[in-house]
């Protein structure tokens, strides 16, 4: 009995140890194990590395010193050139100048003509006033004085047809010309103007699949852009200038419409004034026959005569004038039209102004352009801009901050000196005048700075975010049925910032606290851990 007693409480004393270690075995696989950390002071270590383009920092813009046709062009684009180089030598049309000289002066030629005439009409206005003036009526003599003021009205309204023809005449020939000079020259500069749109948009759409395929950069791109761009400034320049002709045109066919309406009127009272000496040597005839006409009414028409006769001399006097103004402004025209000659001898080729290489180069052979048009946009300075893009995160990088630039071929410091914020990040341009470098160079741009100021810092994979803010998993020690474990309480912080390892804490928690960095399980706030590396926080 006592035997089966004992063998009955060695078998339940094994059995109790088996359970007793595969319990523990369990328990020590299904716990997680977790590698602690001490939160450390220290200073963040801010770095972003970007990709930057260089280009040139200074560009200027090359204009066309004279209108003409473009001759020859003896650069191209992307060529580094000397001031004074000869970029192109202009082609100026000097016969359409000329001819505009001709024309000024056949209309100088008229306006004097013009003021000769005038003037002989005053001669024989004051001449006829001082004849009318000596002029002693009897009754005798009533009915001859009415013959001769209706004949005098003859002469004057032929007088006047004369000037109304040839000055329809002179209208007319004005109207034809700008017809045919103001239309055909419009028209050419619209029909150019359209060509080198058509070119620019071309070569950009060539840029353009060029670009696609990499074959160019975006600032290829941009300057075929600008090229059609300048190209449709100057369609729509020409087509104002077509505009401007056709109106043009048409004041000077209304000028010759009205001057024809003139010369209408004048026919008519031609007209008018032959029925009146008809009616007037009627009534001399009449008035021979009865020898009754009343003195006094020959007084006042011959008042009213020299009164009218003076009215003309002061119109004929304000004609003359205003033929005068317009000799002096066909004068000024005249002046400038050779003064553009001149110019033109001296300036025969467009220069670079100063060293600096060509970007852009808008003139080809053959091609008409206008005085202030853009030839040629080149850089200068010999300073460089290297552009990159970082996040929109990075709140460390600053105008002024120093950086590091490296590519195959070179390596350098510059410095920050302009920062854009854009919708996708932040556009960095640095500008340096390195000697070695040339545009269109990538580089790999490094930043990286210190913080000011010393913090608690953790890791960031240590620091987690729930609903209720941000939290990290603190390694506290307890009681449980194995004897001593450790467990993980959940304690709030307050984050502050961050580089690419660690978080500063700025309350919450010490030094002196180990929290969970890494685990090999899921847990939660309370569940029992493992500590990987207890030892270097609690004692055995």
């Amino acid at each position: 009995m006592n035997r089966a007693l004992k063998i009955t409480g060695i078998v339940l004393l094994s059995l109790f140890v088996v359970l007793l270690f595969f319990s523990q075995t369990i328990y020590s696989f299904n716990t997680p194990t977790v590698t602690a950390a001490l939160p450390a002071n220290g200073k963040l270590d801010k770095k972003e590395t970007a990709t930057g383009l260089t280009d040139w920092s200074k560009a200027r813009d090359i204009y066309v010193p004279q209108a003409g046709v473009v001759g020859a062009v003896f650069v191209k684009e992307g060529d580094t050139v000397e001031a004074g180089t000869h970029i192109a030598m202009m082609s100026f049309d000097t016969g359409t100048v000329t001819d505009q000289i001709a024309a000024l002066e056949v209309s100088r030629e008229k306006s004097m003509l013009s003021i000769e005439t005038s003037q002989a009409s005053i001669e024989r206005l004051n001449q006829q006033i001082s004849d009318l003036n000596g002029d002693k009526y009897t009754a005798d003599d009533v009915s001859d004085y009415a013959v001769l003021q209706a004949q005098t009205k003859i002469t004057s309204g032929q007088t006047a047809l004369d000037e109304a023809l040839s000055n329809a005449e002179a209208k007319q020939a004005d109207a034809d010309a700008a017809s045919i000079n103001l239309a055909n020259d419009a028209g050419k500069k619209l029909e150019d103007a359209r060509k080198q749109l058509a070119d620019a948009q071309k070569q950009r759409d060539d840029t353009k699949a060029l670009f696609d395929v990499g074959g160019v950069s975006q600032q290829d791109l941009e300057t075929a852009q600008k090229a059609v761009d300048t190209a449709q400034r100057g369609v729509e320049s020409a087509q104002t200038g077509v505009e401007d002709a056709q109106r043009s045109i048409e004041d000077a066919q209304r000028a010759a419409v009205t001057a024809q309406r003139s010369v209408e009127t004048a026919q008519q009272n031609l007209r008018n004034y032959q029925l009146d000496l008809e009616n007037q040597q009627n009534l001399a005839a009449k008035a021979r026959e009865t020898n009754d006409k009343n003195v006094t009414d020959q007084e006042k028409s011959r008042r009213r005569q020299i009164a009218d006769w003076q009215y003309q001399v002061i119109s004929a006097q304000k004609d003359i004038e205003s033929k005068q103004l317009d000799i002096k402004n066909t004068d000024l025209q005249t002046e400038s039209l050779h003064r553009q000659l001149k110019e033109y001898e001296n300036a025969v080729y467009i220069d670079a102004p100063e060293t600096g290489a060509l970007l852009t180069l808008a003139l080809q052979p053959d091609q008409t352009v206008n005085k202030g048009q853009t030839a040629a946009t080149m850089a200068v300075g010999g300073t460089y801009t290297v552009t990159c893009r970082i996040s929109l995160e990075n709140n460390f990088v600053a105008v002024g901050d120093s950086c590091k630039l490296s590519n195959a071929d070179h390596e350098f410091a510059a410095a920050v000196s302009k920062i854009t914020l854009t919708d996708t990040g932040k556009e960095v341009e640095i500008y340096t005048d390195s000697p070695d470098i040339s545009a269109g160079e990538t580089f790999d741009v490094s930043f990286e700075k210190e913080s000011a100021k010393s913090a608690v810092l953790v890791p960031n994979g240590a620091v987690n975010q729930d609903s209720d803010g941000y939290f990290v998993y603190t390694i506290k020690k307890r009681k449980g049925m194995m004897g001593d474990e450790y467990y993980a309480a959940k304690t709030p912080v307050y984050i502050g910032d961050s580089d690419d390892r660690n978080t500063i804490l700025t309350s919450g928690m010490t030094f002196f606290e180990p929290i969970a960095l890494l685990s090999d399980k899921p847990f939660s706030e309370g569940d029992t851990v493992r500590v990987k590396n207890e030892g270097d926080f609690f004692a055995s």
